[in-house]
């Protein structure tokens, strides 16, 4: 038989056990697909560095229409028409994210190397780079600074999105992830 207070031992034993099952520990973040589409290249008209998130239409057309450097739409974007070419993103089901490098050198766009999923969606991206001869702003065989740019299509979320970028350069070395925006 046992005793009163061995009970109550096994009664708070059992309690923390149970109390222990309901906590859920945090777990390393679930890697999902890369994004459904990506449009990327080394000369967008937005020249400076900015990430942002795009959950609606219009935004992304009026976005769209100052990457390619075409007159902002007025009064409501014509999609019907659609005659800057805007590609169609079903915002119902997905959102944008856009990453705009800035002006800098021998770089021809970004890609998404992992996309996490754990309490806030990680987007972990990295420069397409090359290298060019001359790269002397001074000398006019230069090559001149790009302006790379990255829009990845992905699945809808509220989650926040968090955006990093490698900025480990050297050749088959581990990527070194910096946390660049939160969107």
């Amino acid at each position: 038989m046992m005793r009163p207070k061995q009970v109550a031992v096994l009664a708070v034993a059992l309690l923390a056990l149970s109390t222990a099952a309901f906590v859920a520990a945090p777990q390393d973040p679930k890697r999902l697909p890369k994004p459904l589409v990506t449009f990327r290249g080394e000369h967008s008209k937005v020249d400076e560095r900015r990430y942002l998130r795009v959950k609606d239409a219009e935004t992304w057309a009026s976005l769209w229409c100052e990457h390619t450097g075409q007159p902002a739409p007025k009064g409501g974007y014509g999609w019907f028409y659609n005659e800057q070419r805007v590609p169609l993103v079903d915002f119902e089901q997905c959102l944008v994210v856009a990453v705009f490098g800035g002006k800098r050198g021998n770089t021809a766009g970004y890609r998404v190397e992992q996309v996490l999923d754990g309490e806030q969606l990680t987007i972990r991206f990295d420069a397409n780079g090359y290298q060019t001869a001359i790269i002397d702003p001074d000398n006019d065989e230069a090559e001149p600074p790009s302006t790379p740019f990255g829009m990845f299509v992905l699945p809808k979320t509220v989650k926040k999105i968090a955006l990093e970028e490698n900025i480990q350069s050297r050749i088959n070395q581990p990527p070194k992830w910096q946390l660049r925006a939160t969107l």
